[in-house]
């Protein structure tokens, strides 16, 4: 493959829905970008070698996340924990007494909660797509959306700079009075640590709001107009799926491997069917 790439300019469509995770892969590298969403490469290579411990490490955390949306959903806990015993893993139970010393404290106390929520909302000529671990409200009226992690948290200045945190605010003030059907008093996305039990809170605002979707709009207008050379930096190239196309080698483990990857659910096409499943502004 050649090192450069025919500029796209607007050869996206107006039929392209961008993420967190396509707007955050372009930051990190813009050949992934192009490899993984224009060119539509699946998978060419391991994450890492040896494959089987990231899997297994990814497989725990998709894990944890179906077992807290199973409890939201009414599932009893103690139902769930006897799913445990097939795994015998000390980490999931850790995480899950984590969760639910946050259920007990916080969540249970909700006016309404909504798990694993997708919005969505319009920016340019596209759709903005944010899929959240939970939507709660309070008696108060105060929106709060928690992103789970089973890693530990990057410092906040980090977070704040991260397109999850830009994307996931910038979507839930713009599509919270269709889900609510009245303004929010407040809204706030929070990062929650299973694994530390760290705690990062994020707000946004009328003010805050137009700067959130300035820097949505400039990373757009970088695609456009982006050759989609590989990036000079190699760090991200260490777990990055495309980097035997690249030349770029193997990659081997280590524990904060997990923490280093986007969010690979959006790698499935759960976006493919959003007029069922999502909340539109």
């Amino acid at each position: 493959m050649s090192d450069k790439i025919v500029k796209l300019n607007t050869q996206l469509g107006h039929h392209f829905v961008f993420t967190q995770s396509k707007l955050q892969d372009f930051l990190d590298c813009p050949r992934r970008f192009y490899l993984k969403y224009i060119e539509e490469q699946r998978w060419p290579a391991p994450v890492t070698e040896p494959q089987e411990r990231l899997e297994e490490a990814l497989r725990y955390g998709q894990l944890m996340h179906q077992y807290i949306e199973q409890h939201l959903s009414g599932v009893p806990h103690s139902v769930i924990e006897q799913q445990f015993s097939t795994y015998h893993n000390e980490q999931l139970q850790k995480w899950w007494q984590v969760y639910l010393t946050h259920y007990q404290n916080t969540i249970a106390h909700m006016r309404a909660i909504y798990p694993e929520m997708l919005l969505s909302t319009h920016i340019d000529e596209y759709t903005l797509l944010a899929k959240y671990d939970v939507l709660m409200t309070d008696g108060s009226n105060n929106l709060i959306a928690i992103d789970w992690k089973t890693g530990k948290l990057p410092k906040p200045s980090q977070l704040e700079e991260r397109m999850q945190t830009i994307v996931y605010l910038l979507v839930l003030y713009q599509a919270s009075t269709a889900l609510l059907n009245q303004r929010p008093s407040s809204i706030t996305l929070r990062y929650i640590s299973l694994e530390s039990n760290e705690i990062q809170n994020f707000n946004v605002t009328a003010l805050s709001v137009a700067a959130l979707e300035m820097r949505i709009l400039e990373v757009i207008e970088q695609i456009k107009a982006s050759s989609f050379d590989k990036v000079i930096n190699e760090t991200p190239c260490r777990y990055c799926i495309y980097r035997g196309l690249c030349g770029r080698g193997k990659a081997s483990w280590h524990e904060d491997s997990v923490a280093m990857l986007s969010d690979l659910d959006e790698d499935i096409d759960w976006y493919s069917d959003i007029d069922n499943y999502t909340v539109e502004f």
